[in-house]
């Protein structure tokens, strides 16, 4: 932070904090600054990633003392670890003691946050809607903390301090925190102003909220998933920084029972969790998790495609289990059932006047209005019998597959070799496109079973990939 001293001067202040110090000095010690400013976050609501980035910016690491032990005094009065300086009004204003600013550096951390937290309340623009927990919206207060001065314009300078901070945050906690956007920025027209930011536009819009995964509490409910190119698993270690016990599927849930847990390094700042799931226990880095939406860690499900699909569809509200924690994906799924799930992933309605022409279906009959909606969208029913509680087997599957995700599936372009499904069969069509999409598998030499009755288990994984394939032709 550079900021311009008033009062006593900033060489006058370093000679006093020197002597100040001598019979008081310490050793740096990574690990435990990390955790102390990781600590500060939590009990302030920052991001540790936001602070530890900042720390790492302003002096090359984690270096409150000097190799003489003294606290590291910057050339124009930047102190410790976060250089921090204040004006006489701020040290009046907020009980600031500045011998404790150099020479005890959980007090100098907690006051940096503090520091923070004042810029934070400054009518600065808001990004997305400013949730604490989100990454990017700390950009304008980081932006503050260093100053609001030409050259932190993003615009015209990329190596404004706010950006190297955020970078830091990417490369260093491995998360993948979305890039700033165009800015609208202004400048004074007075000699004072004219190098001085300001912004008309109040409101911003990122690319991503990126909720720091460092704030996460002991009960937390989380998912493994990361963005690190090449890799589609995330390890899962005996301790921190120990032997890979396992290497778990995106989407696996999880639940936190201990942390954080610093990782060794100077340049690594994110930290592990102690997590919990069907796989056993053990210990997992932040940059692989995600916060789950109380997700069920169902007793019956091994790590594996059964599990991941069933939470990926699970964190989207789309499906659920049973009152006994368990998920049964063994069992046949019945008509009813997968309407429900098609209606709520799709989120579909129909009118209130809408009256049914299927004979079998009315309003007692079990997930009347599910069928009801599905048989207005022409995806099943269609004025013939319902049979709401009958299971449903795999050719129904593809063709409800395929009038609910119509306009996301790819066509094939020629005919596909299908071991127990000739080209001329009725169902062949609708069979023939969810296997080019890689909704199931099937050819020349693998029988589809067209006529087999659909588990719970196969259904969440046919949806799964069909709802990954709509959500990919969003983005």
């Amino acid at each position: 932070m550079k900021m311009k001293w008033t009062g006593m001067t900033a060489a006058a202040l370093a000679l006093s904090l020197v002597g100040a110090n001598v019979a008081s000095a310490e050793e740096n010690d990574t690990q435990a600054f990390k955790k102390m400013l990781t600590e500060t976050g939590i009990e302030k609501g920052i991001p540790p990633e936001v602070l530890k980035a900042i720390a790492y910016k302003e002096n090359g690491g984690f270096n409150h003392f000097n190799e003489e032990g003294q606290p590291v005094i910057s050339d124009d009065g930047g102190i410790g670890l976060m250089q921090l300086t204040f004006t006489a009004d701020e040290i009046e204003r907020y009980d600031i003691d500045m011998d404790r600013i150099a020479n005890d550096v959980d007090y100098h951390i907690e006051q940096a946050a503090d520091h923070l937290l004042r810029k934070k309340a400054l009518n600065l623009p808001i990004v997305n809607d400013g949730e604490p927990r989100d990454l990017e919206s700390w950009y304008f207060a980081v932006m503050a903390y260093n100053g609001l001065s030409q050259i932190n314009d993003p615009n015209t300078n990329d190596d404004a301090y706010q950006e190297d901070v955020y970078d830091y945050i990417r490369n260093n906690s491995v998360i993948p925190v979305g890039e700033t956007p165009e800015l609208e920025i202004n400048y004074g027209d007075t000699e004072e102003d004219r190098l001085i930011m300001s912004f008309p536009d109040r409101d911003y819009t990122w690319p991503t909220e990126t909720p720091s995964m460092q704030l996460a509490t002991n009960g937390s409910s989380v998912y493994t998933f990361h963005e690190h190119e090449g890799f589609d698993t995330s390890n899962v270690r005996s301790e921190v920084g120990g032997e890979v016990i396992a290497s778990l599927n995106h989407y696996t849930p999880l639940e936190i029972t201990a942390g954080p847990f610093e990782a060794a390094g100077e340049a690594n700042h994110y930290v592990f969790y102690k997590v919990k799931g069907n796989f056993g226990e053990g210990y997992i880095a932040s940059s692989n998790l995600q916060y789950g939406n109380d997700l069920t860690i169902f007793s019956d499900l091994s790590p594996g495609e059964f599990e991941t699909a069933v939470a990926y569809l699970q964190q989207r509200d789309v499906i659920n289990g049973y009152e006994d924690g368990t998920y049964k994906p063994f069992n046949v799924l019945q008509r009813r059932h997968a309407a429900a799930l098609i209606v709520r992933a799709l989120g579909l309605e129909m009118p209130e006047d809408y009256e049914v022409t299927s004979p079998d279906l009315t309003p007692e009959t079990p997930g009347y209005k599910d069928l009801a909606i599905m048989e207005y969208h022409g995806i099943m029913g269609r004025g013939g019998q319902m049979n709401a509680q009958a299971p449903l087997n795999r050719s129904q599957m593809a063709s409800m597959l395929n009038r609910s995700f119509e306009a996301v599936y790819e066509m094939p372009e020629e005919d596909l070799k299908i071991k127990d499904i000739a080209t001329d069969d009725l169902i062949y069509d609708d069979i023939a496109v969810i296997v080019h999409n890689g909704i199931t598998n099937a050819d020349e030499n693998t029988a589809f079973n067209p006529w087999n009755s659909v588990t719970r288990g196969q259904y969440a994984l046919f949806f799964e990939r069909s709802i990954r394939l709509m959500e990919e032709n969003v983005e």
